[in-house]
């Protein structure tokens, strides 16, 4: 089904990564459209995470002239920092990365994620106006989690309202039925901590910006 059939006016905000995209799992990087519920996938701590849910949403062409916030943002290859990613990576633009520098354990005193929209001030880093179509892929796991995509550390899905408004009717309803207890607010809480809020999410970015220096270093 096209996205449009799924919205009406404002279409809700996606956090997802691409099809194509590189998923580091106990046996090595897997396409993330290869992937199955129940497989293992690794998480940045080098733990063994099992996927509990996958769900993945096509937009075509005429859908992302109308909502063109539905386009993806492209971090190239090295935009993070050396190796990081070590190849064009594509995620939809509120999909969280690691921020793992000085200038961020100084301001928030450890790593953090950043929302990719926000990347798009860095050499590197911008919305793809070129993308004729896309597909959407979600990763849900037990807990949320910082995994591996092309060598860059990002999050998996997390269950907050964002992301609750970017899943159709029918995923949510098989999300309730399998996982009930992800969607009572008490659970997927492990990364809230790291994630500044917007404001702060820009500060940071403008001081790299700044000082010209890598955000994964």
């Amino acid at each position: 089904m096209p996205y449009s059939e799924l919205v009406t006016v404002t279409p809700p905000p996606l956090i997802c990564f691409t099809t194509g995209t590189l998923i580091a799992t106990p046996n090595g990087e897997s396409a993330i459209e290869n992937l199955k519920v129940g497989d293992s996938i690794l998480n940045a701590a080098g733990d063994v995470v099992e996927i509990r849910w996958i769900g993945m949403r096509h937009v075509d062409g005429s859908t992302l002239t109308q909502f063109p916030k539905l386009r993806p943002v492209r971090i190239t290859k090295d935009a993070l920092g050396q190796g990081v990613p070590r190849q064009d990576l594509l995620v939809s633009r509120q999909h969280r990365l690691l921020v793992s520098s000085a200038i961020a354990q100084r301001l928030f005193n450890g790593d953090v994620l950043v929302a990719a929209i926000h990347l798009t001030e860095l050499p590197g880093i911008f919305v793809d106006e070129s993308v004729e179509t896309v597909t959407y892929v979600h990763l849900l796991c037990d807990e949320h989690e910082i995994i591996t995509a092309h060598g860059a550390r990002a999050e998996s899905l997390h269950l907050g309202d964002q992301a609750l408004r970017s899943l159709s009717q029918d995923a949510l309803e098989e999300i309730q039925l399998l996982f009930p207890e992800q969607l009572d607010h008490h659970g997927q809480k492990k990364l809230l901590d790291m994630i500044p809020e917007g404001r702060a999410q820009k500060r940071l970015i403008q001081e790299h910006v700044a000082a010209s220096v890598p955000l994964v270093s």
